[in-house]
């Protein structure tokens, strides 16, 4: 299926952001300013990645979420 990039960029990479943002902080015990550096993002995107202010429009099935960690 393609995706046009319009709903990549608007749906589909936030959503990805916000699985490596939560896997980063919960998983491996990472503060929010160093998830940020590593992500190169500012630590307010992934305070609202963590708090689903962002990347909330798309739900990735299990197995995709598992092949991201």
């Amino acid at each position: 299926m393609k995706l046009p990039c319009e709903l990549v960029v608007w749906y589909l990479l936030p959503t990805i952001r916000k699985e490596f943002a939560k896997y980063l902080v919960e998983e491996l015990n990472m503060t929010q300013k160093q998830a940020a550096e590593k992500l190169g993002l500012t630590e307010s995107a992934i305070s609202q990645y963590l708090k689903s202010k962002r990347g909330r429009e798309m739900n990735l099935p299990k197995d995709i979420k598992e092949k991201l960690s």
